[in-house]
């Protein structure tokens, strides 16, 4: 690479709960799978947590209703998912690719940031230390992922997606321009459907035409977020690959109740259930939390959410749990069945030892 410019990889597991379910039930390879509820035939409640390539082919997506996807894929196979399972395998995945390089930054539970530029002067080329890295993954965990090769991170990122699965896709610096112009605006991450509808309400489709857009109409339509789209667009974004150090901003979960429910001792147990993941979570990575937000849907999906900090950080969760219950109580009343409930631990942050030893006492 030409001095001062990074080699940046984007690593992203392909189909990673569905991959693992596969691995661990090699009767289901190359079936149509989907991770999510019990479709009850058709009735059941909840949404698909993620689904197999052969399951996609049906038109099955993330964050479908489940009932949904029976209609699309009724052969498909139903598993409910197992996070503690998916979880360990992502644990050790990453500590593969801490071998290779200590720049690495983890943003899910299946994709992560490699700076490797100090690494890809001992290979022939970038190429063939992600084909290592590639083939590593394979043979140790027997899942495949797919790996964009950039000089900035949202290329890498976009270039992950544009060969999947198993794919490594190389922007060389020198051809990014010709790479992102022609794809539509909403393959720069963050670009979202409104997001994507506000760029294509002013003309704006593609990269290239985000790249060439007047700045004063990007801050008439989106503000300074306008200038990092086009940033982005422009091949300019030079965001660092965080490490370990690098604090992520929230956790959360959220459950769909088979049916509506008014049973509070059931949404308790609920809620008991998701606290305790959320702060075994936080408690593995030494992370502590100061605010719980509780997020309700009922029946007619009017969503209402309530937080409460507490005064100190903690990682407990009978704190979480009985901040959570304390925010319940308002709803306790309501007439409205419970369609879901959600539950995120937010405002986070490592202690130093002093701040840890306060807490014991309080």
């Amino acid at each position: 690479m030409s001095e001062g410019i990074r080699t940046i990889f984007h690593l992203d597991m392909d189909s990673f709960y569905a991959s693992v379910e596969e691995r661990e039930h090699p009767e289901h390879f190359g079936k149509p799978i989907i991770i999510g509820a019990d479709p009850k035939g058709g009735s059941g409640r909840g949404v698909v947590a993620a689904c197999s390539y052969a399951a996609r082919k049906f038109g099955v997506r993330s964050a479908m209703p489940i009932s949904q996807a029976y209609r699309l894929c009724p052969e498909g196979i139903y598993i409910r998912p197992r996070f503690d399972l998916y979880e360990q395998v992502s644990d050790e995945i990453m500590d593969y690719l801490k071998t290779f390089t200590d720049k690495i930054e983890q943003v899910s539970i299946d994709e992560a940031y490699m700076d490797v530029s100090e690494k890809v002067g001992e290979y022939d080329s970038a190429k063939i230390l992600a084909e290592e890295i590639q083939r590593g993954v394979k043979e140790k965990f027997n899942l495949t992922c797919s790996i964009g090769i950039a000089h900035n991170k949202s290329i890498a990122k976009i270039a992950s997606d544009y060969n999947k699965p198993a794919g490594i896709t190389h922007v060389k610096y020198e051809r990014f321009q010709g790479f992102l112009d022609p794809l539509g605006v909403e393959k720069i991450s963050g670009v979202g459907p409104k997001t994507q509808d506000i760029l294509n309400g002013i003309g704006i489709t593609t990269i290239q035409e985000l790249r060439e857009a007047k700045k004063h109409v990007l801050y008439e339509e989106l503000g300074k977020y306008g200038f990092y789209l086009q940033d982005i667009a422009s091949g300019l974004e030079n965001e660092e690959v965080h490490t370990s150090g690098h604090l992520i901003k929230s956790v959360s979960h959220e459950s769909t109740f088979m049916e509506d429910t008014s049973d509070f001792s059931a949404i308790e147990e609920r809620i008991s259930d998701m606290t305790r993941y959320l702060c075994k979570e936080l408690s593995e990575k030494q992370i502590y939390y100061k605010t719980v937000t509780l997020k309700i849907r009922f029946e007619d999906f009017e969503t209402l959410t309530r937080s409460k900090s507490l005064s100190l950080h903690s990682r407990s969760y009978m704190k979480a749990y009985e901040t959570a219950l304390e925010l319940l109580k308002e709803f306790e009343n309501s007439q409205m069945k419970i369609r879901l409930i959600g539950v995120k631990l937010s405002n986070l942050k490592t202690l130093d030892d002093e701040q840890k030893t306060l807490e014991k006492w309080v």
